[in-house]
């Protein structure tokens, strides 16, 4: 196996390793439930229905130049690409095609031609969609009867996500998207994973160590070590702007794989281009009776379904598929890192667009701020001790926690109480007591300090709340809780708290108003 693809039999630095026969058994995908990095999830079975697969630029170009009509409605294969471009071609078409094909592919000897091309193409389609070097060697159609499929982003890698603490609801859906932004939107900013960590530089030192999913990763290597499986790594991001970053990620891990495969064409999403991916690897090793991909995202895993279904009812009715759910847990960047990349792509999209988007800040609350490590703490010993008699299975179903803030004043503090707190940023407090209204659910505590600010008061901590409720507006209904419980574990009472402020940054259009000049009757535009 070649560790940056290649075929089966080449040689790479390190030895295979001695696995068992991988099968479905063992890997747990028949059954009703898998495991995948400690989470349980079920895999989708079979079932019978259509799917839509979009023609790649490649295709659209050969079709625009040939004289008969394909559908793209319908799944294009290179045999009829082939066919309904070699009839009634004129010789400056066939010399224009020769010419694209030759672009596109990077890798044409001169005197081929289009024909030669095709066949090298339909013969080889992991040298089309491999995306680094020229693959050496092809794994031989007649030894391959399975096709392992993984996907890079938070199925065996751990990419940063918008972080929804930071950043409007509007403004992450804006990111998400392919087409809001001109660069692409976060999935298509190569900036995004080069501050993963503490930067490039750094984590490429250290083999970007913590950031792998190791359990897929065992499984991957599971998957290379058997003769007859074809294993490919596939992501829906650009080959022109992350081969070499992907490249470089993949080879510090040694990881090995037939073919790392990313998103080349134009293709209106990801699952279009993947879903034609596999088609055209399913075409080509004919006698593959097993498919497995491993994805994060459940609505690629349901496109997947509809596509095999229909594959293995038109074409192979003896081949399986085991679509695995993979679950990593969420990264973020670092807040203020994040703020300065998303303030970036929003320049670059004005620049380009001529528009006047602008990220802005807004205020919610100041209040104490528990770190991550506190809000474990307090969340383990209910968790332990209080559920199911507070928190049943019910319960928790519909919950979202919070355990984030205390919050002292709605948006900002006058100056005299910012004064008074800039003395204290960091604060000790102690649980008193534990109440529910409804669906609400706070914890009541008071400061381990007496200063003329904090005497004699108590302050609330939004423990939980049901969810789909506004998240930034929370306050005045955690007031309105009137059953309140003693809480009685005085080991677990204190926390540790720091004074900040709970906002977020939302990108909107700058705002132009009108405002009368008194002096002069004249009108001056302002922001």
């Amino acid at each position: 196996m070649n560790c940056n693809g290649g075929g089966k039999q080449a040689n790479c630095d390190e030895k295979s390793p001695e696995v068992p026969h991988l099968d479905s058994d063992s890997l747990s995908l028949g059954g009703d439930t898998n495991s995948i990095n400690n989470t349980n999830t079920a895999p989708i079975s079979n079932k019978r229905s259509s799917t839509v697969a979009d023609c790649s630029k490649f295709q659209k170009k050969l079709k625009s130049m040939s004289s008969e009509t394909n559908d793209c409605n319908e799944i294009i294969t290179s045999s009829d690409l082939r066919r309904s471009t070699e009839n009634n071609i004129d010789s400056q078409l066939q010399e224009e095609k020769d010419q694209y094909l030759r672009n596109e592919l990077g890798t044409m000897e001169k005197e081929e031609t289009v024909t030669e091309i095709i066949q090298r193409d339909e013969s080889h389609p992991l040298q089309f969609w491999h995306c680094l070097d020229p693959l050496t060697e092809l794994p031989e159609v007649s030894r391959i009867t399975k096709l392992h499929i993984y996907d890079f982003d938070n199925t065996i890698f751990r990419s940063p996500s918008p972080n929804p603490d930071l950043l409007h609801e509007k403004t992450l859906e804006m990111l998400v998207a392919a087409n809001k932004f001109s660069c692409g939107g976060w999935w298509a900013n190569p900036l995004i994973l080069k501050n993963v960590g503490e930067g490039w530089n750094i984590e490429k030192q250290r083999n970007w160590q913590g950031f792998w999913n190791e359990d897929v990763l065992d499984l991957m290597r599971l998957s290379n070590a058997e003769e007859d499986t074809l294993t490919v790594i596939m992501t829906g991001r650009r080959k022109e702007i992350f081969s070499e970053m992907l490249g470089e990620l993949i080879a510090s891990k040694k990881i090995r794989y037939d073919a790392l495969i990313l998103k080349q064409g134009e293709f209106s999403n990801t699952l279009s281009f993947k879903s034609q991916v596999i088609i055209d690897l399913l075409n080509h090793y004919i006698n593959v009776k097993e498919t497995v991909i491993y994805d994060d995202r459940r609505p690629q895993l349901n496109g997947f379904q509809k596509l095999l279904n229909e594959f293995t009812n038109k074409h192979r009715n003896d081949m399986v598929y085991h679509l695995v759910p993979v679950f990593m847990e969420t990264y973020h960047l670092q807040p203020k890192r994040e703020r300065e990349l998303v303030e970036e792509m929003v320049n670059a999209h004005n620049e380009i667009n001529n528009e006047e988007l602008i990220l802005k800040q807004s205020i919610y609350y100041t209040g104490y701020v528990l770190p991550v490590s506190e809000r474990a703490k307090i969340l383990k010993h209910i968790m332990q001790k209080l559920s199911p008699s507070l928190f049943s299975d019910k319960v928790l179903s519909f919950s979202k926690f919070h355990l984030d803030y205390i919050p002292i004043s709605k948006n900002v503090v006058t100056k005299a109480v910012e004064d008074e707190l800039e003395d204290h940023q960091t604060v000790s407090w102690e649980i008193i007591e534990i109440g529910r209204a409804n669906d609400l659910f706070a914890l009541r505590v008071v400061p381990k300090l007496n200063t003329k600010f904090f005497e004699n008061k108590t302050f609330i901590l939004p423990l939980a709340s049901k969810l789909g409720r506004p998240v930034n507006k929370p306050l005045d209904d955690f007031n309105k809780i009137n059953t309140w419980y003693a809480w009685e574990d005085t080991e677990n009472s204190i926390f540790e708290t720091e004074l900040g402020r709970v906002m977020n940054f939302r990108v909107t259009h700058m705002k132009k108003r009108i405002r009368r000049n008194g002096a002069t009757g004249s009108y001056s535009l302002y922001t």
